[in-house]
């Protein structure tokens, strides 16, 4: 019997070379070898092709990719991001309202488009926040931006017989904006100027169609009306239940309430009608987001 031993001595250059050649048996089947390119060979062989040139992009810039009606300068793009972050907060304060959603795109697209809106968001966003850092008196720069607003609120009604959605969105969000920091005097000229150009579009029915314009319209008539203890301009009658109940949550159809309030033999309309609101007002309540929202408010008003 032969034994075999593992030789630990040095390895021929031919040797090492068909041991290579073993280790790399099969290892390049199937692969495909580009063609070197002579010498003075052009890159590109295809005389139709153009040469492409780098773009410059903005890496997290996205406003700058956006088009404004106006050129975006550093500033406003910040009144506009911290407006949307803080400023909303004053608009509807957490211990108070539901969840809103106000970066729809609908407002946005306002933005983008209408140049009256455009201007009256900044004035409002610097407004804000000279408000929140107790400076009383309007900047320079706001009323830039407020003067342009009526600038273009101007020619938007001379060009238009109807008014758009966007200027009636520029008008009303001065409306809710000066009431909130303290102004109803001026709130009310806004508030007037909003009731002439609803008139314009043929009433509040008009605009059944875009609900979270007409719910901001009608934010601005109550919120003026309360400071004021006027009546409210635009009667709620005219505005579908069905639009009603998409705006502000389901509520009771009116069908069952007013079967509850004839089986409670209410007979007078008069009072039938306060029953009617008081039970509908009574189902909203109820909601467990809006009683939260009550408990949380009562409970900070009792420690103060």
């Amino acid at each position: 019997m032969s034994f075999k031993f593992i030789e630990n001595g040095k390895i021929d250059g031919a040797a090492r070379k068909r041991i290579r050649s073993h280790v790399m048996k099969g290892k390049n089947v199937g692969k495909v070898r580009a063609r070197r390119k002579g010498v003075g060979e052009n890159q590109n062989t295809s005389g139709d092709m153009t040469e492409i040139l780098p773009t410059p992009q903005a890496v997290g810039n996205t406003p700058s990719l956006i088009s404004f009606p106006c050129e975006l300068q550093p500033y406003m793009r910040d009144l506009i991001s911290r407006f949307a972050s803080v400023g909303i907060r004053a608009v509807y304060p957490t211990e108070f309202c539901l969840p809103m959603n106000d970066t729809s795109p609908v407002w946005f697209g306002y933005l983008l488009s209408d140049e009256a809106f455009f201007h009256s968001i900044l004035a409002m966003s610097d407004v804000h926040e000279d408000a929140l850092l107790g400076r009383h008196q309007t900047s320079p720069r706001a009323l830039w931006h407020l003067s342009n607003a009526y600038r273009c609120l101007k020619q938007n009604l001379e060009k238009n017989s109807s008014p758009s959605d966007s200027t009636v969105a520029a008008v009303m969000s001065m409306a809710i904006h000066e009431d909130l920091i303290g102004h109803p005097g001026r709130s009310k000229v806004h508030v007037d100027a909003l009731q002439h150009i609803v008139e314009l579009r043929g009433g509040i029915t008009h605009f059944t169609d875009n609900q979270l314009l007409l719910q901001k319209i009608c934010r601005s008539d109550l919120q003026y009306a309360l400071h004021d203890g006027s009546y409210p301009r635009f009667n709620a009658n005219k505005i579908s239940p069905v639009v009603i109940r998409s705006t502000i949550g389901q509520l009771i159809p009116r069908e069952e309430l007013s079967k509850l309030a004839r089986n409670a033999l209410v007979y007078d309309l008069v009072l039938r009608d306060v029953l009617i609101d008081l039970l509908s007002i009574s189902h909203f309540f109820n909601d467990s987001r809006v009683y939260y929202i009550a408990i949380r408010f009562f409970v900070q008003d009792s420690r103060t």
